[in-house]
């Protein structure tokens, strides 16, 4: 008997089905091979060195999926694990509240240091990559955007989709008659940065004309490779060297964090303690029994105003200090520097920072570039003949408390 109508359709809507359910699974498993071929956890035993971090930022992370194809990213481009970094070390957090309170137990001078450094907020994410042993740390900041239209008859869709188009439309799989158009947005960051780029924009866009539950959709991954790949590539710090940098760009603070976190060489704990104290300046002391006032105080912490009462002894100043005014000095005394800020110049006690927005930017100058310690505090440190040749410099600068040698 020759088969009925109804009959040939339900074998066929059947074959259908089964059709449709074995192009799902094997695309599902395809997809699922890829996917775990780019996992970073997959990519773990090729990591050369240590992992580096991602601090996300930005509503594209509240999307499922997102975080997974920014790490692979970032994974692809440097070839290394990537560590998310939920909470980023700041001036707010327990470990560095502690440590506050620690210094300021052990000296009740430095309970007056501003120990949040706000002008040094930049390079907190240093702090961040030290607490957590990273090589380094990207921060990517990421917007999120979805546009859907009717699909116009100008809109057309590849004749290599019809078909598939139909089985995934008939299961529910497939968005018929609409444009998808997705963004990001951003930029990305990366600290400690040497030799390249430290920070690029990011973005990205796709349009999908009726797309379908396994269209590609937006490349995130492939975006989010291109940038980093662009960017300076981090290495394992030398903390030390860090710490150092911190301390030379106005970092105090900031510097013995990292050196703690880290176990970087006394030296550089002595010296942030020292710039820190220098900040608040002296804390005033009742002389001791028996012994002259002058004796009993410690050395003052910053250079004074001049005054008409005897100079102190030259050995009342370290290094360090000598090399602070010295740095301090160039920037004050820089009349040319003055001129084009447009502002007249005023003369300042030797020593004294001021609060002109010009100056200070010149005072971190002088700290970055190296001058502070390579030109100044090592020949000071190496002979009594550089620590005389500084004092001079310094006295024909007009810091006549300074004797001459």
């Amino acid at each position: 008997m020759a088969p009925s109508g109804h009959g040939s359709c339900a074998r066929i809507f059947v074959a259908m089905h089964r059709f449709a359910t074995l192009v799902v699974v094997a695309l599902a498993a395809a997809l699922s091979a890829g996917c775990a071929a780019q996992s970073p956890r997959n990519r773990a035993s090729s990591a050369a060195g240590p992992a580096v971090g991602l601090i996300a930022e930005g509503n594209a992370f509240q999307r499922s999926g997102m975080r997974n194809a920014v790490v692979a990213g970032i994974a692809r481009a440097t070839g290394r694990d990537v560590v998310v970094v939920d909470a980023p070390a700041s001036a707010d957090d327990g470990q560095t509240k502690d440590l506050a309170a620690k210094l300021a137990k052990e000296d009740a001078a430095l309970a007056r240091y501003n120990w949040r450094e706000t002008r040094c907020a930049a390079d907190w994410v240093m702090l961040t990559a030290a607490r957590n042993g990273l090589a380094g740390v990207y921060r990517m900041t990421l917007d999120y955007a979805e546009r859907r239209t009717p699909a116009s008859k100008t809109d057309v869709l590849p004749a290599s989709r019809h078909a598939l188009r139909a089985v995934l439309g008939a299961i529910g799989l497939a968005t018929p008659d609409v444009i998808v158009e997705e963004s990001i947005t951003g930029a990305v960051t990366v600290a400690p940065a040497t030799g390249g780029a430290s920070r690029l924009p990011l973005s990205a866009t796709s349009r999908e004309i009726e797309p379908t539950a396994f269209s590609a959709g937006l490349d995130v991954r492939g975006a989010v490779a291109a940038a980093v790949g662009k960017l300076a590539r981090p290495k394992e710090p030398d903390w030390e060297a860090v710490a150092r940098k911190l301390l030379a760009s106005g970092c105090p603070f900031l510097a013995l964090a990292v050196s703690d976190a880290r176990g970087s060489e006394p030296p550089v704990r002595r010296q942030a303690l020292a710039a820190m104290r220098r900040s608040v300046g002296p804390v005033a002391r009742k002389p001791t029994a028996g012994v002259a006032p002058s004796a009993a105080e410690p050395p003052p912490a910053e250079p004074v105003p001049e005054a008409a009462e005897p100079p102190p002894d030259n050995n009342t100043y370290s290094c360090d200090a000598l090399c602070s005014m010295h740095m301090i000095q160039i920037c004050n005394r820089d009349k040319v520097l003055w001129s084009a800020h447009r502002s007249a110049w005023k003369s300042t006690p030797c020593g004294k920072r001021r609060d002109e927005d010009f100056l200070q930017d010149c005072y971190r100058q002088q700290w970055l570039n190296g001058a502070f310690h390579d030109s100044c505090v090592v020949p000071c440190e190496a002979s009594t003949e550089g620590r005389e040749q500084l004092i001079n410099i310094l006295r024909g600068a007009g810091c006549v408390r300074l004797r001459p040698s």
